[in-house]
């Protein structure tokens, strides 16, 4: 796994990222499933901070959700709010969630903490 390539927006115009916490792209065994069982979401990356989901219907922008992430043997839960939705040329939509700081978001900071520290390498 490799840190996400970040997007032009993700820029500000000093050229250095706006976010706090590193985005990962998310490996292919993490997967994530939404209280709203009409939606249908894929994992582009994920950071401390939030998610952003490939999904096939809009969210809405402020609503909040609750994310259930499995990878392997894990699952976690949390709630997050849709900071922005964007509509994608390939008729899905780009969604940037951010994540609830509540007791349930403990143990999907500790499944990002195991991806980070499968990146790091010591030689």
């Amino acid at each position: 796994m490799k840190p996400s390539e970040r997007h032009p927006a993700d820029l500000s115009p000093d050229l250095t990222s706006r976010r706090r916490a590193i985005r990962l792209a998310a490996p292919p065994g993490l997967t994530v499933t939404l209280s709203d069982s009409r939606v249908h979401a894929r994992i582009v990356d994920i950071s401390h901070g939030g998610v952003g989901l490939l999904t096939n219907v809009p969210l809405t922008a402020g609503g909040s959700y609750l994310l259930t992430f499995r990878i392997g043997a894990r699952i976690a839960t949390c709630s997050a709010r849709a900071a922005h939705v964007n509509k994608r040329p390939d008729d899905g939509w780009r969604a940037g969630m951010a994540f609830v700081q509540d007791e349930q978001l403990r143990r999907v900071e500790e499944i990002v903490d195991e991806l980070i520290d499968g990146l790091v390498q010591f030689s």
